[in-house]
């Protein structure tokens, strides 16, 4: 457990204190979070060696998932200068579960620093971050070259919310409007079942349905044939004219037949024989009034 490596450390620190030169001089911690591109600190505590042994500084603390949490310490060697120790950390408990996380301070300039990205962290721990839960905060200091171990305890009641300002509240919706946004959340695994092949109707019944769409067609051409209105064999007066046009009209209509099969929908297809039947009915009305008439 790294709670108990920590307090190991603690209880070494007393036993050596006599070759420590190093000793805690001040720390701050900070909660914040950015809007519109400005840093806002939502939370500031900060102690020294006097005091820091006080009460927490806050009776409550309230974060939300876009804080970002800094702990920051001081440490001065026996020169009075800046110094660094391997031995500080932050500490979170959750009050709930007893579980926690501690984070190592490394030294950034002249002093000892951390950053917890609370967006980073949920995303990796969610089971320790959870919605209304109350956390210990520490700052725990102590190791051989210090001259002596303490703790600075933040706070003992830091709430975690989902938002508990109006500014992070979800505005309502009206009646037209649907969330087409991408989901945040990770969904569910979707395995795709795999579909065994269809198994195909065998060549030769392939081949008969083929031919049987394929027959009316020699059957059409024989009809105009033995009718004396094949278009080889028409005169080329009016009335073999309107034969000539009626007969490309019927063919137009198996052109938009063929083409409904192949590539268009039904209205592009009711649409295009619409207009078809139009002179298909003209040419056709006019080639039965003249055939009555003889």
């Amino acid at each position: 457990m790294a709670v108990l490596h920590v307090f190991q450390l603690l209880l070494l620190s007393f036993v050596f204190t006599s070759v420590c030169a190093i000793r805690f001089e001040k720390a701050a911690f900070k909660v914040s979070y950015v809007q519109v591109g400005e840093k806002i600190h939502r939370y500031r505590a900060a102690t020294d060696r006097q005091s820091i042994n006080q009460p927490a500084t806050y009776d409550q603390v309230q974060i939300q998932p876009t804080d970002s949490i800094s702990c920051q310490a001081t440490f001065l060697d026996d020169d009075q200068e800046p110094a660094a120790t391997t031995q500080a950390f932050l500490r979170f408990e959750n009050r709930q579960s007893g579980a926690d996380n501690i984070y190592l301070l490394r030294k950034r300039g002249r002093d000892m620093k951390v950053d917890v990205n609370l967006a980073r962290e949920i995303k990796a721990d969610l089971q320790f971050w959870r919605h209304n839960d109350t956390y210990l905060v520490q700052l725990i200091m102590g190791g051989l070259e210090l001259d002596s171990s303490t703790t600075w305890s933040i706070t003992d009641n830091m709430r975690f919310k989902e938002a508990s300002t109006d500014a992070f509240k979800e505005p309502a919706r009206g009646v037209f409007d649907f969330d087409v946004s991408v989901k945040k959340s990770l969904l569910p695994e979707f395995i795709s079942p795999i579909t065994p092949p269809e198994k195909r109707a065998h060549h030769l019944l392939i081949i008969a349905a083929l031919a049987g769409v394929l027959l009316p067609i020699p059957v059409l051409l024989f009809g105009w044939w033995k009718m004396g209105v094949f278009p080889l064999r028409l005169k080329s007066d009016d009335k073999g004219m309107l034969v000539v046009g009626f007969e490309l009209c019927v063919l137009a209509h198996i052109a938009a037949l063929a083409m409904f099969w192949l590539k268009w929908n039904i209205v592009t297809t009711w649409k295009v024989m619409a207009v078809l039947m139009i002179p298909t009915y003209l040419l056709g009305r006019k080639l039965l009034s003249e055939s009555d008439d003889k």
